[in-house]
């Protein structure tokens, strides 16, 4: 009998784990009984009997319909695991006598066959909002099987269009009809567990009709869903302990009934490739002893020995009907008031979150007291220096694909408002935050000095990264370096680093001419390297999938490659492969780390002032600004629940660059662009500041390791520092009082390289048409000190 051992979900203090049996002899196996030691205790089993438990040691046998295996028959146990010991978790398989094999009678019938897999019995749908153009409903069902299941699909009709999902794949949609796989931390379901999947839609509330459940009827006998839909949608009603949707990305996810209180990690997935991006996942409470943190998000792990960790999606805040109470006065500001005298103050802490997201050796000159020098092994493994560079998130994993989107949104900003940033005294640390990131590319990038032979796209391993909670400093576990080449592409990956090269050349050619064209040197290198070898960097790097995967595909980054280079070169090759590899633009989604489509189209439009792309563009923004994108009470316009704030914030600044450089007399953008950010600066019904350190009321406990200052991600004590000028996820759903500063969500109270990339050259156009109140720099260093007394 041959035995093998494997964690499917781990986070931290608990795991999911399955034992395959193995009738490796030559006769039948009967009634097998295996002996195992653990360093957690089994909360649940299935796939066989404890026969025996003393302490961790614990007897399992086989169950009545997987007692005999035939020779090269296997069958399997699962079990939740909880309150470790220990970790990593450790499994130890106890030697003892042979089990009895008997002779194989042919005539005796099969007794290896599972059970029947049960499916669901109904599926309940809710509204929780609804507007002119569109709502935001949830299926829930409660899978009633008595055997775990490993996957599971749903589909059903509707005639409404979904826009946007969560807790699960839209994996086809074909007229009215839907197919909806698991998310990537949900695929495991154990009897009795209940699933509820949120989506946002266009179109009029209509109750959706002939569920089936891994190609199953679910209800009466035409498969009609026994739905309960309140008479009137309403705003919310959320609860603690109700399943909230997570997603990615990304966050960008772990098991969800053994992961209770697991905490949430931050990266980035998403599930979906219109719709979620990637941020962190959660993380589960870490025993101090652990090594690293790595990126939060995360699910499944591969090896009892080490392994990922995965968390469960945080539920919903509760929705509150009023903000807390604030001090009266009756001369105090107006919130839009308050906003606007915020801008410059913004502008100069959003590159204190840069510079506390930095990785390497830190300068002389680093004002973030609180951070000192990590990982300053990275690309040992491969022989290479590849220090430096950022964390993507609250984790402590370096994604190359989400960093190159954040460096060219960043310097976009730069760009297209230089005066405001030279006239807010921040253009010095705006093109240092880009040269900590270009430089890094340049080490990553190897060159034989005419054509690309390698990218290193991707330093830390995910799934060992989230398992971790604490400080960059205090992380001692392996970092590995991965990397895309002719063998193994990535035209995404190397599109969207010579996009940023290509742009940043742009910002240092007045001050650092030297510098531009080595930049532009390799961006050319890595633009044709894009181009000959083509394929998704997901697929070659396969530890992003999870977390940042390529949805999009590789074409919205060669279009959008080609404008930067276009811009950077004047050659008119690569406008001419700009416009031939630009994608029409939906009108439901925006500009983010992974579909540049949208920033390619206002470039075009920039370039050529073609009706084409202004067309485009106009007819997305339209529905930004007036259409079926949901809206808060407050004015928010709301897309996603993982970081809703960025994908408002990322429009935000392409509707004003848009309104400036393309169409003037568009009023509708700027107003938008304005009206988004100072929502998010606190000018909202909620009176709620999602800047870290901006405003009265901001948040306090963000998702972010290094920040918390503990290492236990549930510790109930406030983050020791506060991270200033991050922008957290926001409100999980189209209600201004659905955010709650929590450090577990990471949904809504992470942050990530992306989020404030476009948020800054949106803050920066503001303060370039209003000004707005500065910190002299003394103040800005004392900042960093230890302790929350220091609120802006």
């Amino acid at each position: 009998m041959r035995t093998t051992f494997e964690a499917s979900q781990d986070w931290g203090s608990g795991l999911v784990g399955f034992f395959s049996i193995e009738n490796n002899g030559t006769t039948q196996l009967e009634q097998w009984v295996i002996t195992i030691e653990t360093t957690f205790e089994i909360e649940t089993l299935w796939g066989g009997e404890i026969l025996e438990r003393v302490g961790n040691r614990y007897t399992v046998g086989a169950t009545s319909w997987n007692s005999h295996l035939d020779p090269g028959e296997s069958t399997k146990f699962g079990f939740v695991g909880q309150d470790a010991t220990a970790y990593p978790h450790q499994v130890t398989v106890i030697p003892q006598t042979p089990v009895e094999e008997t002779v194989l009678d042919s005539t005796s019938p099969d007794q290896s066959i599972e059970p029947a897999q049960a499916a669901i019995e109904s599926v309940d749908f809710t509204v929780d909002n609804q507007w002119g153009h569109g709502f935001v409903a949830n299926l829930s069902f409660t899978y009633t099987g008595s055997q775990p299941t490993n996957s599971w699909e749903l589909q059903f009709e509707a005639p409404f269009h979904i826009l946007n999902l969560w807790h699960g794949e839209l994996v086809e949609q074909e007229g009215d009809l839907y197919t909806i796989r698991n998310a990537h931390w949900n695929n495991i379901l154990l009897p009795g567990d209940t699933i509820t999947l949120g989506f946002q839609a266009a179109g009029a509330v209509d109750i959706p009709t002939d569920y089936y459940f891994n190609g199953d009827p679910v209800g009466d006998a035409l498969g009609k869903p026994v739905v309960a839909v309140p008479e009137k949608p309403a705003v919310p009603d959320v609860s603690e302990s109700d399943p909230q949707p997570v997603d990615t990305p990304e966050p960008k996810e772990p098991l969800e009934k053994p992961v209770d209180d697991a905490p949430i990690e931050d990266s980035p997935i998403e599930d979906s490739p219109m719709e979620n991006p990637p941020i962190e996942q959660p993380v589960a409470e870490e025993p101090a002893p652990i090594d690293d943190a790595p990126i939060e998000d995360s699910p499944v792990a591969e090896s009892p020995v080490k392994p990922p960790v995965v968390e469960a999606p945080p539920a919903a805040p509760p929705i509150k009907d009023t903000p807390e109470e604030l001090p009266s006065d009756v001369d105090a500001p107006t919130a839009s008031e308050k906003a606007l005298s915020q801008y410059g103050e913004a502008l100069q802490k959003s590159f204190l979150f840069y510079e506390a997201q930095r990785s390497g050796k830190l300068p002389d000159d680093n004002r973030i007291a609180w951070r000192g020098d990590s990982a300053l092994n990275d690309g040992a493994d491969v022989g290479i220096d590849l220090t430096g560079g950022y964390y993507d998130a609250g984790d402590h994993v370096k994604f190359g694909f989400p960093m190159a989107a954040s460096t060219t949104m960043l310097t976009w900003g730069v760009l297209e408002y230089y005066d405001a940033y030279a006239q807010s005294g921040q253009l010095d640390e705006a093109l240092d935050a880009i040269k900590w990131a270009t430089d890094y590319f340049l080490k990553a990038h190897i060159s034989d000095g005419q054509t690309t032979q390698a990218f290193y796209g991707q330093v830390g391993d995910p799934k060992l990264d989230h398992a971790y909670w604490g400080s960059p400093e205090n992380q001692t576990i392996e970092r590995p370096a991965y990397k895309i080449d002719p063998a193994n592409p990535g035209s995404d990956l190397a599109a969207e680093t010579a996009a940023a090269l290509a742009a940043a050349s742009i910002a240092f050619r007045a001050t650092d001419p030297v510098y531009a064209d080595r930049l532009l040197v390799n961006a050319k290198q890595l633009y044709a390297f894009a181009d000959a070898y083509r394929g998704r960097y997901s697929e070659s790097i396969s530890q992003a999938k999870e977390y940042y995967n390529s949805w999009s595909g590789y074409t919205d980054e060669l279009a959008w490659g080609a404008a930067w280079l276009y811009k950077a070169t004047g050659e008119s090759h690569y406008l001419d492969k700009a416009q031939k590899s630009y994608q029409n633009l939906g009108v439901d989604w925006t500009q983010n780390w992974d579909d540049k489509s949208y920033g390619t189209g206002v470039l075009l439009a920039q370039i050529t002032d073609k009706p084409l792309y202004r067309t485009e563009v106009e007819n997305w923004l339209n529905n930004w600004v007036s259409g079926d994108i949901a809206k808060t009470d407050g004015g928010l316009a709301w897309v996603d629940e993982w970081g809703s704030l960025r994908y408002s914030a990322n429009t935000a600044f392409i509707a004003g660059v848009y309104s400036d450089t393309v169409n003037p007399a568009g009023g509708q953008y700027d107003a938008f662009s304005r009206n988004q950010i100072d929502y998010i600066l606190g000018d909202n019904p909620a009176q709620q500041s999602y800047v870290a350190g901006i405003g009265a009321s901001f948040p306090k406990n963000v998702h972010h390791r290094a920040a918390s200052g503990t290492t236990k991600i549930t510790d109930p004590a406030p983050n020791e520092y506060v991270l200033h000028g991050a922008l957290v996820g926001g409100p999980r759903l189209p209600h201004d009082f659905s955010y709650t500063d929590e450090r577990t969500d990471f949904l809504g109270n992470e942050v990530a390289l992306d989020f404030n990339a476009g948020f800054t050259g949106a803050v920066a156009r503001l303060y370039g048409q209003d000004g707005g109140g500065l910190l002299s720099d003394e103040a800005l260093i004392a900042l960093s000190q230890p302790g929350l007394s220091d609120v802006a």
